[in-house]
């Protein structure tokens, strides 16, 4: 299985990797040279042609308050036959119930794409079901538990979203979520907006439930 994790900017820290002449990030692995995806999803066409499209789907995964809306640009580049899934994350506070519902959706070897919260369930994906995960690329995400910390942080934004109208993400969160020339692209920011308005409160609960009962993952990694 090729894992590569990528955070804010484009890097591999398996150690085995090299970059290409347009700059794309790939690693190596069984003998063979795979691109994999960089942080912003670009070169994702490139990525699909080093693998036969027909030995696996690409299961994409929404992170936190995202929806399927999240990977439409990648969606529209695939080539031409290739088959994909978009998970489904609302309706349950496991990440357990989520990897066995996206297993249960495909009836093929798979590449998992997860963006933050996503990256969570691809991981859980691949530790419940590692015959069928040929690949996982994982976006700003992370393998470890939730900290005590940040846990407290997550109760009280359940609170909050408790109280009055749950508006998903305002605009006072989008700096923490968007670059700032992000922030100035109206049509992403409302993109974001409406994403998380469509998640809705209880599944934004369900959500981060979910996050703060993650396993750490990387005993798996190995």
């Amino acid at each position: 299985m090729i894992i590569a994790n990528y955070p804010s900017s484009p890097e591999i820290t398996d150690g085995n990797h090299c970059q290409t002449e347009n700059s794309h990030t790939c690693l190596r692995g069984n003998g063979q040279e795979t691109v994999l995806f960089l942080a912003n999803l670009h070169g994702y066409e490139w990525f699909l042609s080093e693998m036969p499209s027909s030995n696996f789907q690409v299961v994409f995964i929404p992170g936190l308050l995202l929806t399927k809306d999240l990977y439409s640009a990648q969606i529209a580049d695939l080539p031409a036959g290739q088959t994909f899934h978009v998970a489904d994350t609302t309706g349950t506070d496991s990440f357990e119930v989520m990897a066995a519902r996206i297993a249960e959706q495909t009836d093929m070897d798979m590449v998992v794409v997860g963006l933050s919260m996503g990256g969570y369930v691809a991981l859980e994906v691949a530790r419940l079901y590692p015959d069928r995960v040929k690949g996982i690329a994982l976006l700003s995400t992370n393998s470890m538990a939730e900290t005590e910390e940040r846990r407290k942080q997550r109760k009280e934004l359940i609170n909050l979203s408790k109280i009055g109208k749950f508006k998903g993400v305002t605009p006072r969160l989008l700096p923490r979520l968007l670059s700032e020339p992000a922030q100035k692209d109206e049509m992403l920011t409302s993109r974001v907006m409406q994403m998380a308005a469509d998640i809705g409160q209880m599944n934004f609960v369900s959500q981060q439930m979910a996050i703060m009962e993650r396993i750490d993952q990387r005993p798996n990694l190995t």
